[in-house]
């Protein structure tokens, strides 16, 4: 078995009769141009893939990345989560793939050579490779615990490596004016690190991965938040300090391996000073993000399509927490001039001007 790091959250696994990849954003950038891979996968590794099986853990654009897929062939066979609704599987066919398969809960599928099994938390999935003598808990973005975690571990009492994200993707707290006076104990960057050390520990893997959290962000309203990020090399820092029992924390760039024949071979890439690789991408992409911002002057407010999502949005929430939620407020900016819509969770109104409860 070989497993290749290829991106921010790209994964693939390899037999001799199995090629399995999963969330590959390998191309261009999600979130409207703001995320960008740091480092960007390698061309000629991005050129060689030939998935055999794709997996998708949720439908966050830096997991589930259309432009990404569509270098892939239709007949293709994608494993998707079974959640609540069939988005996954309708998006999929939107580009152009319908050899889908939704997995239950704890669901096992046999791709030759490697076992897959599925686990849901909440919107998010992890998902565990085994070739019967290696095992992977690719935990990305799914921060289960507790019972949830044990049930995993039940089932796979020996894994080997466990690879999880170790930064934060939320706007909370640090788009909070001022949140370092406000609110400095709120989510500190440490408590990333020792979180993936916990869960490290609570796994007992023998290798812990820092994964799903090495991109930046390139968008003039986005970049600023660069010195945010939790880099891998911190992680381990703090991984090795903690001394988490016999496990080792291993730093993998894009395009770093291990082969059950020849173990780790590592890519070089120097986390601790990524200032540099960050200007030489903005550089790089000058043009799309100038593009990018030329069709956001352009772009105009909506208030009949807005008005249609909110009503959708309240019509599919359970009449108890709409009356809980009353009404609240978003604020939206257009052509620099700020306006604010209400909207009332209890009946689905939405007006122009500030929220009201009474």
């Amino acid at each position: 078995m070989r497993f290749t790091i290829l991106s921010h959250a790209g994964l693939a696994v390899e037999t001799d009769e199995t090629a399995l990849v999963v969330d590959p954003w390998i191309v261009g950038s999600c979130y409207w141009r703001s995320w960008w891979n740091l480092p960007e996968p390698p061309r000629q590794l991005v050129e060689s893939l030939r998935p055999t099986h794709i997996y998708l853990t949720h439908l966050h654009w830096d997991h589930f990345h259309g432009p990404s897929l569509r270098r892939f062939s239709p007949d293709t066979r994608f494993l998707v989560p079974r959640f609540n609704n069939d988005r996954m599987r309708r998006d999929l066919a939107d580009l152009g793939f319908h050899d889908v398969t939704e997995l239950d809960h704890g669901e096992v599928v046999d791709l030759g050579g490697l076992t897959l099994q599925s686990y849901q938390f909440l919107n998010d999935s992890a998902v565990v490779v085994t070739n019967g003598v290696q095992t992977i808990l690719n935990a990305n973005d799914c921060k289960m615990f507790g019972l949830p975690l044990r049930q995993v571990l039940d089932d796979h009492p020996a894994i080997d490596f466990v690879l999880r994200s170790h930064s934060n993707a939320s706007a909370y707290p640090y788009c909070i004016e001022d949140y370092e006076t406000v609110c400095p104990e709120l989510r500190p960057r440490q408590a990333y690190m020792d979180e993936f050390a916990a869960f490290a520990r609570s796994v007992g893997a023998r290798y812990a991965i820092p994964f799903a959290s090495n991109h930046c962000f390139l968008h003039p309203e986005t970049r600023g938040f660069n010195h945010i990020a939790v880099k891998p090399s911190e992680v381990q820092r703090r991984f090795d300090e903690l001394a988490i029992s016999d496990a080792q924390c291993v730093v993998m760039a894009p395009g770093s391996s291990w082969s059950s024949d020849n173990g780790f071979d590592l890519v070089s890439f120097d986390y601790d000073d990524v200032d540099r690789a960050i200007e030489a991408l903005a550089d790089q992409n000058a043009h799309t993000i100038e593009a990018q911002l030329v069709k956001e002057a352009e772009a105009e407010f909506d208030l009949d399509a807005f008005t249609t999502y909110m009503q959708r949005f309240v019509n599919a929430t359970p009449r108890l927490l709409r009356v809980r939620l009353g009404s609240f407020e978003f604020r939206i900016v257009e052509h620099g001039v700020e306006r604010p819509i209400a909207v009332d969770a209890r009946t689905g109104v939405v007006t122009e001007g500030s929220a009201v409860d009474p």
